[in-house]
């Protein structure tokens, strides 16, 4: 299996922010969106390209690089090590996560963390990449609710199963299945 920099693209024309970050862009932006490494953001307010996802390869911040991509905003990639499970390893004290953890975004300064979050960010951020409803339409809810499932519902079951953890319904919601 390659590692994550020999897939990493040229780096584009920007100063360099630290020896150990990797930069990646996407090749093709969506029309219009990529001018002299400006982007039109939310509310049309033009976003110098200071996107950088806090990242692991194999993780769940794999979604996010693959949001970034569909949205085609320039964004840069730190790759940082984790403490795996096992105990091996250790946290990247470079890691802007409060808990160590990825994924992060860090755009102009400001860490935004954990990946619905992230994702509603990026959405509203860059809402001409048309990849959720903008604040105020009627299908926002829908939009909202689906986000939160994946890590609210999904990633607990998928985390039961893993573990052997045996599921009991309705416990946390103090209902019993009638099934």
């Amino acid at each position: 299996m390659r590692d994550l920099q020999s897939y990493a693209r040229p780096a584009v024309s920007r100063p360099k922010v630290m020896a150990s970050w990797t930069v990646s862009k996407r090749a093709q932006l969506l029309p219009g969106r990529r001018k002299e490494g400006i982007v039109q953001g939310f509310f049309g307010r033009r976003l110098e390209a200071m996107l950088t996802l806090i990242h692991k390869p194999m993780t769940r911040s794999g979604s996010i690089v693959w949001l970034l991509e569909e949205i085609g905003a320039p964004y840069e990639t730190k790759i940082v090590s984790l403490r795996s499970a096992d105990g091996s390893g250790s946290a990247d004290p470079a890691n802007p996560h409060p808990h160590g953890k990825v994924p992060a975004l860090v755009h102009d300064g400001h860490v935004v963390f954990e990946g619905c979050a992230i994702a509603l960010y990026l959405t509203d951020l860059f809402p001409q990449a048309k990849l959720g409803p903008r604040v105020g339409d009627a299908q926002r809810g829908e939009f909202l609710s689906w986000l939160a499932y994946r890590p609210g519902v999904m990633e607990p079951a998928f985390l039961e199963r893993r573990l052997g953890i045996k599921h009991i319904h309705g416990a946390m919601a103090g209902r019993r299945r009638t099934t």
